[in-house]
This record gives C-alpha cells, sequence and structure tokens, in this order.
C-alpha cells in the first residue's frame, strides 16, 4: 500500500492567500517606486517594451528595423540593456542623474562600438576586400580569406556582444550599495 503526503487543504489555501498577499505588495513597490523615481521607471520599462519588441521581429526573421531606416535590432537590444543596466546600478543617485547617466553610458557605448568596428575591424575588411553583406568585395583582397554574407554579420555581432558584455561589467555592481551611498540623505550634492 502506497502512502501519499498530501497537504492540509488549509495549508494550500494559506499558500495561495500568501502569493496573492505577495503579489500585491510588490505592485504597491513598484507603484511607489514609480511616483518616487518617475524619470527611471519610465526609462526602464521604455527599454524593457523596446527590447520586446525588437525580440518579437528578430524571432520573426527580421533582423532590421523597417520602421527605424533599418538599424540592427542588436543595436537597439544592446543600447537598452545597457540603458536598463544603468538605471538599476544608479538607482541610489538622483532621478535625473542616473536616467542622464544611463544615456550618456548606453550611447557611448554605442559609439564606443562604431569606433572600435570602424577602426579595428576597418583594417581586416580592408584586407579581405571589405565584404558585403550581399557577397561583392568593394576592394583587392589581400589576405586570401573567402568571406561570406554569414561570416560578414557574425563577426560583426560577436564584437558588438563582446562591448556590449564590457560595457555591463564596468557598472557599479547592481547587488549592494551603488557609489557608496548608504542612504538618500547621503547622497552629493551637485548645486
Amino acid at each position: 500500500m502506497r502512502s501519499e503526503r498530501r497537504m492540509p487543504r488549509t495549508r494550500t489555501l494559506s499558500m495561495r492567500g500568501s502569493i496573492s498577499s505577495w503579489m500585491k505588495d510588490q505592485w504597491k513597490r513598484l507603484l511607489l517606486a514609480w511616483g518616487d523615481r518617475p524619470l527611471s521607471m519610465t526609462g526602464s520599462a521604455g527599454a524593457i517594451v523596446v527590447a520586446v519588441v525588437v525580440l518579437g521581429q528578430v524571432m520573426q526573421g527580421e533582423l532590421y528595423i523597417r520602421g527605424l531606416n533599418y538599424p540592427d535590432a542588436t543595436t537597439l537590444l544592446m543600447l537598452c540593456g545597457v540603458l536598463t543596466a544603468g538605471l538599476v546600478a544608479l538607482r541610489r543617485c538622483s532621478d535625473p542623474q542616473a536616467v542622464a547617466l544611463s544615456w550618456v553610458i548606453a550611447v557611448s557605448c554605442l559609439y564606443a562600438y562604431e569606433a572600435i568596428y570602424l577602426g579595428a575591424l576597418w583594417t581586416l575588411w580592408l584586407l579581405v576586400g571589405f565584404p558585403q553583406l550581399h557577397g561583392r568585395v568593394v576592394h583587392v583582397q589581400v589576405l586570401p580569406w573567402p568571406v561570406d554574407r554569414h561570416q560578414v554579420y557574425l563577426i560583426n555581432r560577436c564584437s558588438k556582444l563582446a562591448l556590449f558584455i564590457t560595457y555591463f561589467t564596468l557598472l557599479p555592481p547592481i547587488r549592494g550599495r551603488a557609489h557608496g551611498h548608504a542612504s538618500p540623505e547621503a547622497r552629493p550634492s551637485f548645486t
């Protein structure tokens, strides 16, 4: 005879009640945070929505966003990720400071990527004949490396991922105190 351990019905109902009260508490915390830090919360919510929409388009096979004059989808994902990580890491700063610094970090990540891509990879592209996504080369190849469309895309995305990880790890730790400020009263004054 097999004995089964079943939870008493009252225990199950109390667990459901505690989960429900936990969810209510989380919603209250979210609404209070939105009232205290409207710029940061709106920026984070916007970045998350954009990231979800872009991921949906990528999953449908669209790697370039038509409505925005064909930027690469991974560029938008990189910006959303760095922006959200910056807002979380700088949560101890004032709301305008956190948003402004997060945007500066995100845009500098984009320009640093472009500088690396146009600087270091430019040399490689010139040596292999400056291959285009459609398969043709623009210059005479110095290195006899047949680069196809998929390799060009892969090299481009790998360099972008490496820079994103670099920026993401350079931000202050998300857990613990950012910039060593223990309380809102200990924040630095820039006036």
